[in-house]
């Protein structure tokens, strides 16, 4: 068996999106589990809110002591 590749896709919209983004999340997991997986790859979405908590923890991380 071998590495699956993972390849992260960013979903931009507006808030009042939330139909539309859970429609292309759905779609993601419909490839993933026909396509992806023929190839070992797997999509991941990823919406501006996980980008903000990922950059909170960076930000974080490479804070230096006052």
């Amino acid at each position: 068996m071998s590495d699956v590749r993972t390849i992260r896709v960013f979903i931009a919209s507006p808030g009042d999106l939330a139909v539309e983004r859970a429609a292309f999340q759905q779609v993601l997991e419909e490839l993933n589990a026909g396509f992806g997986d023929g190839l070992d790859i797997r999509f991941e979405p990823l919406g501006w809110e996980d980008t903000l908590a990922e950059e909170g923890m960076r930000t974080t991380r490479h804070r230096r002591p006052h």
